[in-house]
């Protein structure tokens, strides 16, 4: 059996899983333990004894089932209210341990303490999904009598509840095998000082892409080369307004030379699917599922791949990652591109510095950059935009000409994503500067530093939030990028294609 734990972005089934279910077979069994965690923490909650809490929690199943419904998206105002009144009621009853539809934050435990998370396991009750855990999926469970089970662990937010039910996996069943892998196992075997503290509760942990590792695991004669099998995972049960249908036509990032990307360090090489077979596999899961929109989920799309898209438009609407290629620069292949069903494209800008750009290797001309932006808005093509302050070689100076790229491109950045700068403990960057202790946390991903500049962590907050979040041509795009889910449902919003 896979289990996919929460907590994670329940707006479409989880691409690992379906992933590993396509290599396996049809004969192993998958639980989105996330959606359902989600919706029954959410419905056996009990309400607030404010006045205003307890409207919010008698309209709880309605807003869960608003966000299926396209109407929640024509105001980003409406659909915000939404978000934040589901997230006020998942909490409820669990605090100090904040729960939303995409974290989990528990002020006691941290899910990069390994002796925390092993403290989760001896003491599952403390996790706020332990009576999801005892009253629905252990009984699943005993009903499928699997002979081994793998937890899919991709963020940190799933890290607690994950250990939680390992222990309750372990108490009820202690001869049950019990495997983990994914993004987040990924991270944590790449460390230099990773020495496996789970060695007596987790059997085996997987790195890295886990089919065939899994395969071997288990002793399964699947087919490792098929394509992802949804046919478990009911797509429309997803909290978007059409149901949505992930797929990696790759693993790893084509570019794989931006010095503070965790990636380099782990040294996840790019394996692209032939395009021959992401067609195939494409039109199988389309036939199959009929979705109302594809999400690709590349760290950055092969312009090979986005090639046969315009010369073969696929037949439902899609949405993807892609760098600042040249081919963008032709007005025609942007129209192009929007005629092939590109809803949205999702772009790391970073830095409108070129030579903050040029220092991080993006491979990245500001000058190109801006025209790009221009062409996929005279083409209709929603854009969302990351920008990321306080890398090593930025100062203030280059945070300010990051913020005149955006004034001067407002008009044609449809959204934007935010991001204060964490340096990852073994990137080509970390060499460059002076480093300090970041958590006392073993498994964190992430080390401090001094900033060659002497632009603070506070100085650094204070701009963003006071400079950047303010400014009249930054903030109404802040203000119409969905929160929580961002470019999950910023495809949905006052979009043509839907």
């Amino acid at each position: 059996m896979l289990i996919h734990p929460p907590v994670a972005k329940a707006s479409e089934p989880p691409p690992g899983l379906a992933a590993l279910a396509g290599a396996l077979g049809p004969t192993v069994p998958l639980i989105d333990a996330n959606l359902q965690g989600l919706y029954h923490l959410l419905s056996h909650n009990l309400p607030d004894d404010k006045p205003q809490a307890q409207r919010v929690w008698r309209q709880r199943l309605d807003h869960w089932a608003a966000l299926k419904q396209m109407a929640s998206y024509r105001s980003v105002d409406h659909y915000n209210r939404l978000v934040t009144e589901l997230e006020r009621v998942l909490s409820a009853g669990h605090r100090p341990t904040k729960i939303g539809l995409a974290d989990y934050l528990d002020p006691h435990a941290s899910p990069v303490r390994s002796a925390d998370l092993l403290r989760e396991a001896e003491t599952p009750e403390r996790n706020a999904f332990f009576n999801y855990y005892n009253d629905v999926l252990l009984p699943a469970i005993e009903k499928a009598a699997p002979a081994w089970i793998g937890l899919s662990v991709n963020f940190m937010s799933q890290a607690l509840p994950a250990f939680a039910l390992i222990g309750m996996l372990k108490e009820r069943w202690p001869m049950l095998p019990v495997v983990i892998g994914g993004g987040l196992i990924t991270s944590w075997m790449a460390l230099d000082s990773w020495n496996n503290p789970f060695s007596g509760l987790v059997d085996h942990l997987i790195p890295g892409a886990g089919e065939a590792a899994l395969a071997q695991w288990t002793g399964f004669t699947g087919h490792l080369n098929a394509p992802p099998d949804y046919s478990q995972l009911s797509t429309a049960d997803y909290l978007s307004p059409v149901s949505v249908l992930p797929y990696a036509a790759s693993r790893g990032c084509l570019w794989h030379r931006c010095r503070f990307c965790p990636e380099v360090a782990e040294a996840i090489a790019y394996r692209p699917h032939a395009i021959s077979k992401a067609r195939t596999d494409l039109q199988q899961l389309i036939a199959s599922h009929r979705p109302g929109l594809l999400h690709l989920v590349d760290s950055a799309l092969s312009m090979r791949l986005v090639d046969s898209f315009v010369t073969s438009p696929l037949p439902v609407p899609w949405y993807g990652y892609l760098r600042f290629e040249d081919r963008l620069l032709d007005i025609d292949f942007c129209r192009a591109l929007e005629a092939s069903g590109c809803a949205m494209i999702k772009l790391g800008l970073e830095s409108g510095s070129q030579r903050v750009l040029d220092a991080l290797d993006k491979g990245i001309v500001v000058q190109k950059a801006g025209q790009i932006l221009n062409n996929l808005k005279a083409a209709g093509i929603h854009t969302f935009v990351y920008v990321l302050f306080g890398t090593p070689p930025e100062t203030e100076t280059e945070a300010l000409e990051t913020l005149a790229f955006v004034e001067k491109h407002s008009e044609a950045i449809t959204y934007l994503n935010t991001a204060l700068f964490l340096l990852p403990r073994h990137s080509p960057l970390a060499a460059t500067v002076e480093t300090a202790d970041f958590s006392a946390g073993d498994l964190s991903l992430y080390t401090g530093f001094t900033h060659p500049a002497d632009w603070s962590r506070r100085a650094l907050r204070h701009f963003v939030d006071r400079t950047w979040k303010r400014h009249p041509a930054v903030a109404p795009i802040l203000r119409r990028t969905p929160r929580v889910f961002t470019s999950n449902h910023a495809p949905f919003f006052k979009n043509a294609r839907f």
